[in-house]
């Protein structure tokens, strides 16, 4: 679902994941309630 972003941007998003959802269903869970991103077991 990051393939919408350049490196870059892949990059920092990585970072504010990292920093901000130490759980990483959290992020999957509230990009599906908000549905840009379906939950994929590649991320």
């Amino acid at each position: 679902c990051l393939d919408i972003f350049n490196p870059e941007e892949q990059k920092i998003l990585r970072e504010y994941r990292q920093k901000n959802f130490a759980n990483k269903t959290l992020v999957y869970s509230e990009r599906r309630a908000i549905g840009k991103c379906p939950l994929t077991p590649e991320e």
